[in-house]
């Protein structure tokens, strides 16, 4: 198959044959010459070390080509070209990415690595009406793709999941009365969406001739993600807004699909954990002015949470949407209250709080069962700053405001900074590979966000005790983040 971040295979050109040699026939007289002229040995040995460097060059790539890239059909290959969004999960990658993710399972108490209980859970989430595991268990192949698809009828999800023997699932999917369809070695399944009527959904689907991983739409952002993904989302803005608007009352209208473009999302292995970078057809209108990392490595070391944001009011698209947004939920959250406080002390208070979307703000929570917290805003000028801090008196018995300047740091319960991230190994794993330049950054201690849950067993907790830390770094060209297990 091709994928849109892979290589032209170098060896599928037509070129000259293998040289090689002629059988010879033992029941006929052989000659030998006296004295063979010695060119004539020197052209077989050259011959033969060409031939041989043919057949171990060839070996070697189809080697690399197993090792760094997955063989067969991937469900973008059979769904139509014209999906609103689309996922899907590769079992059986590449070889390189199959010992990763076996490295990485390992570490899990009690896991053997096997991809059976991942299917299972799959198969349970989709909730196909009909459809078991168990019944799907003797056809289901290694990979499984999910779609958002409109018809003439209304929505459909589409399920394309790969069979490794067509009778089976036929009977399976017959017996659970489902709308489906084989083609290309999958079963693809549609499941009506709300109050959808289409029941031939499933045989229109497999016979639209453009598929998706043909179409530029997809193709185009996908090969900007790094080759070899185990798994992959991918979503049309436009085509998932109208789909929002649809099937969901009161769905925001105020986003523009538009200005968003396609987005799409990747997950593979890396040595001490998973890796995520997303990646988006139209540029981010919020431009990395400098590295926040560094304003990231300076916050303290026993940070549970910390983040630093650049000034989301350096998008134009951003900052209208904000204060749309902002405008609308304040005037419904303070609905009741507007008798109660003046109009002089609400247009302080929003005006002061809108003052933090122009600055750069740095947060840090280094206790989270007994809630321990910082923030600081450093504003465009002195005179915004004063009215967020003026705006924040007016919770004075409940955060501490301090600042001068255009620099206000807020301040909650019994905040104690020790030492700096860029002193905590787990941080720099998590944050390691950062762009140059970064517009939000991130890091998580996932361990003390474990121990502060109320809701998970102590058996949750041992679940989960290689899951480390998370990092989340967001440069020019998309997103990077990545979960440390250890």
């Amino acid at each position: 198959m091709t994928h849109p971040q892979d290589q032209p295979d170098p060896w599928s050109a037509q070129g000259d044959p293998v040289i090689g040699y002629e059988q010879p026939v033992f029941d006929q007289p052989v000659h030998v010459p006296v004295a063979p002229p010695r060119r004539n040995r020197t052209a077989l040995f050259v011959g033969l070390g060409v031939a041989v460097a043919v057949l171990l060059g060839g070996g070697a790539f189809a080697a690399v080509r197993l090792w760094t890239a997955p063989t067969g059909l991937e469900p973008e290959e059979v769904l139509p070209g014209t999906v609103a969004a689309f996922a899907r999960i590769d079992l059986d990658p590449a070889l390189s990415q199959q010992k990763q993710l076996l490295d990485l399972v390992r570490k899990f108490p009690g896991r053997k690595g096997t991809t059976e209980d991942v299917k299972r859970d799959l198969i349970d989430e989709a909730e196909i009406p009909g459809l078991t595991y168990d019944a799907a268990k003797p056809w289901l192949g290694d990979r499984l793709g999910v779609a958002l698809w409109k018809t003439d009828g209304g929505y459909v999800t589409l399920y394309a999941l790969a069979s490794t023997d067509d009778d089976r699932a036929k009977s399976a999917l017959t017996k659970a009365k489902a709308s489906f369809e084989l083609a290309d070695g999958y079963a693809v399944v549609a499941v009506p969406v709300g109050d959808t009527t289409s029941p031939t959904a499933a045989h229109d689907a497999v016979r639209v001739s453009k598929k998706l991983a043909a179409t530029d739409a997809y193709t185009t952002v996908v090969k900007k993600l790094p080759a070899n993904q185990v798994a992959i989302g991918w979503a049309d803005s436009s085509g998932v807004l109208a789909a929002g608007r649809t099937l969901s009352e009161g769905f925001p209208t105020t986003l523009d699909g538009q200005a968003l473009g396609q987005v799409a999302v990747g997950v593979r292995a890396v040595p001490d954990g998973l890796e995520l970078r997303a990646a988006q057809s139209v540029p981010s209108t919020l431009v990395p002015k400098k590295d926040l990392v560094k304003e990231l490595e300076n916050l303290p070391g026993n940070a549970a949470v910390a983040a630093v944001v650049q000034p989301l009011t350096d998008s134009a698209d951003v900052k209208k949407a904000l204060d749309g947004a902002f405008d609308a939920e304040v005037d419904k959250q303070l609905g009741a209250l507007k008798g109660l406080i003046d109009k002089k002390t609400v247009d302080a208070l929003i005006g002061g709080v809108k003052g933090l979307f122009g600055a750069t703000l740095s947060f840090a929570a280094t206790d989270l069962v007994h809630p321990a917290l910082q923030l600081t805003a450093d504003g465009p000028d002195a005179a915004t700053a004063g009215k967020l801090r003026d705006a924040l008196g007016l919770f004075g018995p409940l955060i501490d405001v301090d600042g001068t300047g255009a620099r206000t740091t807020i301040s909650y319960g019994d905040y104690h900074p020790q030492g700096t991230l860029a002193e905590n190994p787990l941080y720099r794993k998590a944050l390691a590979d950062r762009p140059p330049t970064t517009s939000i950054v991130a890091y998580v201690d996932l361990q003390k966000v474990f121990a502060a849950s109320t809701t998970m067993t102590e058996q949750d907790r041992a679940d989960v005790a290689p899951i480390k830390a998370f990092g989340l770094m967001a440069g020019p060209d998309g997103v990077i983040a990545r979960i440390v297990i250890q």
